[in-house]
């Protein structure tokens, strides 16, 4: 029973072989704070994850279970602000907020990145947190949600011009509300700008990104990627995207047709400035990234996993609004899909098993003996099974390695240029994760 419930569940994500991006958060994680801040500043995201993780690894190890734990505890916590977003400002009864709750716990997006040891998740909650207190006009807290989810991640600033639309759009609001908001929503942009100034003092901003330029397809699917988190290198549903995207766009004009028609009263008010929360948090960091994308390609779903959360919330908001008999069909499909979608991706979404390489190599070596990568990318997860000093990068040279594979962590004297002298041996790792063994005579 065990062996199927990790393999056939989410749970297969917790026992996989860490990928080059866990492996980087825990090499920069292990380091200094100073070290963190630096390295933090010369990379593509902020330092606020790294030293958090820097804690939970002191306090709990470093294996895979106890660092990609870090994120399932922050999975947790927007759990519960998901459950306080449908009892307390949906007002939907406990036992129906339960039934909804489902959504959240099996959505393959926000599954996946719940096991990666990466900062999407805490991002994700911060983000969340932020259009909780600003809904709720507790400036405050909003700061320090909004401060914290800045120094987490830098499409915060995607979310924060989320929050401006929405403001400048809800009616709720006297003018001297929007201002008074707007200055809210402002005050953790400058407090931010401290760690902007030294970040482009420390970075480079070498290279290109190897994201690809969207197509209008992209534009009709954004709904359903949004939903789901798929990204065009899986290959997998590709062919069910569009379909789920119609469905997800009927049931959001559906549901905001059945908002709009009704007569304006208090209460009418109230919904539909609800609405264009979660439509801002939704869908404006989306557009405006997949615009962007056609000058500088960064339209990559991990990097709006905020607006995953938006949507569920979205749709729950209009479920409520259609008719009964309505709105359990659509909830018992959606449903259907979303359990199809992620038991694809638990099948289909593997990491490479560079661990079981590297373990099996390790079981060979002697001392002396040096583990080679011809691929960059196995080269920070080699490092984390095996000794650091033991892995060198073969085949390439330094000016090869893109910026993304996380090269601010690889000193030029980890380019290795021979082999070395017998009785030592070189365990030459290949591309297919299969190896040599070499030496110089």
């Amino acid at each position: 029973m065990t062996a199927w419930i990790f393999t056939n569940t989410p749970l297969h994500y917790f026992i996989q072989s860490f990928w080059r991006d866990e492996a980087v958060s825990y090499l920069i994680a292990k380091r200094s704070v100073w070290d963190i801040l630096i390295l933090s500043a010369r990379d593509f995201a902020p330092p606020l994850y790294y030293l958090l993780l820097h804690v939970w690894l002191k306090l709990f190890g470093a294996g895979e279970l106890a660092l990609r734990s870090f994120s399932y505890l922050a999975f947790a916590l927007l759990g519960y602000l998901f459950y306080l977003f449908l009892t307390e400002i949906f007002k939907i009864k406990t036992k129906w907020a339960y039934v909804y709750l489902l959504l959240y716990l099996l959505n393959p997006f926000l599954n996946y990145y719940a096991f990666e040891t990466r900062m999407y998740l805490l991002f994700a909650f911060f983000a969340s947190l932020s259009f909780y207190f600003l809904y709720q006009f507790r400036p405050i807290k909003y700061f320090a949600a909004a401060l914290l989810g800045l120094l987490t991640h830098y499409f915060m600033f995607l979310v924060i011009i989320a929050q401006v639309v929405y403001v400048l759009t809800a009616r709720s609001y006297k003018d001297r509300d929007k201002l008074f908001q707007l200055k809210t929503i402002l005050k953790p942009v400058l407090i931010f700008t401290p760690w902007l100034i030294f970040f482009f003092t420390q970075h480079k901003f070498e290279g290109r990104f190897w994201i690809e330029k969207p197509d209008f397809k992209t534009f009709l699917e954004i709904p359903a990627i949004m939903y789901t988190g798929y990204e065009r290198a899986l290959g997998f549903y590709q062919n069910l995207l569009l379909p789920l995207s119609l469905l997800l766009i009927f049931l959001i004009i559906y549901g905001v047709w059945k908002i709009t028609r009704k007569k304006y009263t208090v209460s009418t008010k109230e919904k539909r400035d609800l609405l264009y929360l979660l439509l801002s948090w939704s869908f404006v960091p989306a557009l405006l990234t997949y615009l962007i994308s056609f000058v500088y390609p960064i339209f990559l779903p991990r990097y709006l996993i905020f607006s995953g959360v938006g949507i569920i919330l979205l749709l729950v908001f209009l479920l409520e609004q259609i008719d009964k008999k309505m709105r359990w069909i659509f909830f018992a499909v959606l449903l259907v899909l979303t359990l199809h979608y992620s038991q694809l991706q638990v099948y289909s979404r593997t990491k490479a098993p560079v661990n079981r390489a590297v373990k099996e190599i390790k079981a060979q070596m002697k001392p002396g003996d040096l583990l080679f990568v011809t691929n960059e990318l196995n080269f920070h997860p080699a490092e984390y099974y095996l000794n650091e000093r033991q892995v060198f990068i073969y085949g390439r040279t330094y000016a090869e390695i893109p910026q993304y594979v996380g090269k601010i962590i690889i000193p030029k004297d980890k380019i290795a240029t021979t082999l070395p002298l017998y009785p030592n041996k070189a365990f030459i790792l290949k591309d297919d994760l299969t190896y040599d063994i070499q030496s110089n005579f």
